[in-house]
């Protein structure tokens, strides 16, 4: 479903200024570092992911990390893209089950930057830059990131430097904490802040973050093998990343945030030698993935991708075909010719009939070339056993407006939102079922929710009275509910204006 939508990226000074405003968004910097670690293979790990309550209990981190991602919604260029998102999900949560005790309830989500980075931070949020897909091989290797990541989550380790940081200069920890959110944001002005800030404590925070960093990667090659990926990815990633930039000036953001000395990957190439070398299967949803945002998430213009693809299958460029002819449908569509687009895409629709990349291609090609009957008919089909899924949720609901099936299409989203209550594709489309429907005062609700989600409460109250105002005075029920939520709401914001 072409139903991406970016917030406008603002400059780092107003979002480093929002953030600690609001009190609301200390990042997790994940400073991979450059010096010689002992290798541990064996699985005597330290359990600490408890550690650090003393200075942040799990539900305070939980409070911050939900406000911390309101804030990036509002501030950062997100990817709102129910199929990469489903990716993302699978690959995240395959890993989350394969790990021991995990401390939260963990959700992922898309950047729109074409730079090489992914990061955590609080409450168990992993933010992945559609660039990391770009550069890695294959889904082992973004797993093995997303697992590294995960595993300082659950580590606790931002929690345990807060900790470490306050026994040690106290008079400097907000000062500190803030150098670490700019890290995330901005890595060269963010690692000088912190250099600055910390002053003679340095070498100690350095020491600590080694340590660290470590324990992230022992756990996170655990977590890697356990959930079925192939050990010898972040090893094989990790050499790729440094061989390719090792005389750049200018790194990649990672490579600022996570550096990779020639140890970490050795360290890395020795723990996975405790595993016999075997070959995975191709992972179909991760070439599709990729060769989406080539298309779409790249820079680059449909045209220019058109150009690409061809090229790729004309000279057999390509290690999975299937995927550059997905990439070519795409940037054929998204050029404006769908007829071409349901041709070049009609043998993987034969050869994938139920992969959710395909089905979402062409469902957009169906609804541009009119045979949105057809398209509804098979998402009906497959929702009919896949009912909470995104893709083909959205996809369905997206459809039922279109052909002003308004009731059903709320229905559908309504219910979808009980599980799902932060998809802001959604919101969209309840508000535009709402408001094809002529239901005013349910189509500003729904506008205000997704204001809500995004840290943005006055204007969210200022939509909840219009709703108001736009309801009939009899429906008692309606107009209870909406002044509890601009109570809640004006709850909220005071409490972040008291921080």
């Amino acid at each position: 479903m072409n139903l991406l939508f970016c917030n406008k990226p603002v400059g780092i000074k107003s979002v480093f200024r929002k953030l600690r405003m609001t009190g609301a968004s200390v990042l997790l910097m994940l400073a991979l570092s450059p010096a010689s670690l002992a290798v541990s293979t064996g699985n005597n790990l330290p359990d600490i992911g408890t550690a650090g309550l003393s200075a942040l209990t799990l539900e305070k981190e939980r409070v911050i990390g939900d406000l911390s991602m309101r804030q990036i919604r509002g501030s950062y260029p997100l990817v709102h893209d129910p199929v990469l998102q489903e990716h993302l999900e699978t690959v995240g949560y395959r890993i989350v089950t394969a790990t021991k005790n995990p401390i939260h309830p963990f959700k992922f989500f898309w950047v729109n930057e074409t730079s090489i980075n992914a990061f955590a931070f609080f409450g168990g949020h992993i933010g992945v830059h559609v660039g990391l897909y770009l550069y890695a091989d294959t889904e082992s290797q973004i797993a093995s990131v997303v697992a590294h990541e995960i595993a300082h989550v659950n580590q606790r380790h931002l929690a345990r430097r807060i900790e470490s940081q306050m026994q040690n200069q106290p008079a400097t920890i907000g000062a500190a904490l803030g150098s670490i959110i700019l890290a995330v944001i901005a890595p060269q002005a963010g690692i000088a802040a912190l250099q600055t800030t910390l002053g003679v404590s340095q070498q100690m925070t350095i020491n600590f973050t080694r340590k660290n960093e470590a324990e992230a990667d022992r756990i996170g090659m655990q977590a890697l093998v356990a959930a079925g990926y192939d050990p010898y990815a972040a090893a094989d990633f990790f050499e790729k990343m440094a061989a390719q930039y090792r005389y750049v000036s200018t790194p990649p953001a990672f490579l600022l945030t996570h550096p990779i000395p020639e140890s970490r990957v050795a360290d890395a190439e020795l723990r996975a030698q405790q595993f016999p070398r075997k070959a995975y299967p191709v992972s179909v949803d991760f070439e599709f993935a990729k060769a989406r945002i080539e298309a779409r998430y790249s820079g680059k213009t449909a045209k220019i991708m058109e150009v690409e693809f061809e090229r790729r299958i004309k000279k057999k460029e390509t290690s999975f075909e299937d995927s550059a002819i997905y990439g070519l449908a795409l940037a054929q569509f998204d050029a404006g010719n769908a007829k071409k687009a349901r041709a070049t895409i009609k043998p993987l629709l034969t050869k994938y009939p139920r992969n959710l990349f395909v089905i979402d291609a062409i469902t957009d090609i169906d609804m541009s070339t009119g045979n949105q009957q057809a398209a509804e008919a098979r998402l009906a089909d497959i929702y009919g056993y896949m009912p909470n899924n995104q893709v083909i949720t959205l996809n369905y609901a997206n459809i039922l407006i279109q052909q002003n099936k308004t009731n059903e299409a709320v229905d559908i989203l309504n219910r979808f939102r009980v599980k799902n209550p932060e998809n802001m594709v959604a919101l969209n489309l309840l508000s535009d079922a709402y408001q094809k429907q002529g239901n005013t005062a349910m189509h500003y609700s729904a506008m205000a929710d997704r204001l809500a989600l995004m840290l943005q409460y006055d204007q969210a109250i200022t939509m909840l009275e219009r709703a108001l105002r736009a309801t009939p005075d009899d429906n008692n029920i309606e107009i209870v509910k909406l002044e509890a939520k601009v109570r809640q709401f004006r709850n909220e914001l005071a409490r972040l204006k008291a921080m």
